[in-house]
């Protein structure tokens, strides 16, 4: 059995990366897998909302190689086929006190809701994956999830999509994922294919691709591109457009 795990764009200074890659080879290693993580994604979702950590993993589907996540007697069991995972960082809290009271989360005593924040990179991401990096359309499922850097708890909250703790770990994202109320675990149901397996390491290249060329298109180009982007122009007819 092999795991693969490739850094894309540096290192995340919240991340041990050492421990992440072990905490995935302890988890992983005993079936063939695909890793990757891509560090501050350049990647404009509503409200100016960013991206700050983007994980991609996948099983290869085939005989043998499956990892259960849930068991749901007497249905059956759940399987971990893929997932998606953006990750937006809040590390401005980590002297305070947090508690999870009746389901809500209070930071220094005030109540405080990432809901919003969830939302955007759900529905964000999916938009882009779809619109710009030619994902296909109703076949994605995104894992929205926020750390929130905290010094002061005694080990790790994970709450409904919230993480808050010292570190974020791969540990740590697996079981606020797995612990969410769904037994759907595959983000992208092409990757489950023999085929779509094969060529997880393009499609992550064209998102590599696309960011890269907004990066350089400028403000006022992006705006238009995104213009474009609403009214379903055809991606083949994309650059006349741009020009």
């Amino acid at each position: 059995m092999s795991l693969s795990f490739v850094e894309i764009n540096g290192r995340n200074v919240h991340i041990d990366y050492q421990l992440f890659n072990n905490d995935a080879l302890k988890y992983l290693g005993d079936v063939d897998a695909k890793l990757f993580l891509y560090n501050k994604p350049s990647i404009e979702l509503l409200e100016g909302q960013t991206i700050d950590m983007l994980l991609f993993f996948a099983i290869e589907n085939k005989t043998g190689n499956y990892k259960i996540v849930k068991y749901n007697f007497p249905t059956g069991v759940t399987y971990l086929n893929n997932v998606i995972v953006p990750v937006k960082i809040y590390s401005d809290f980590d002297d305070s006190n947090i508690e999870i009271n009746n389901n809500e989360v209070l930071i220094d005593g005030a109540l405080a809701n990432f809901n919003e924040d969830s939302r955007i990179l759900e529905f964000g991401l999916k938009n882009y994956l779809e619109k710009r990096c030619e994902f296909k359309e109703s076949s994605l499922w995104i894992f929205p999830t926020i750390f929130i850097k905290n010094s002061k708890v005694d080990k790790a909250l994970c709450f409904d999509k919230l993480i808050i703790s010292e570190s974020i770990s791969f540990d740590k994202i697996i079981k606020n994922i797995t612990d969410r109320p769904t037994d759907f675990f595959n983000s992208y149901k092409y990757w489950k294919t023999e085929e779509g397996y094969k060529k997880i390491a393009n499609d992550i290249g064209r998102i590599t691709e696309q960011v890269a060329l907004e990066s350089n298109l400028g403000i006022l180009t992006r705006k238009k591109l995104d213009r474009i982007l609403k009214n379903k122009i055809d991606s083949s007819k994309l650059y006349e457009h741009i020009g």
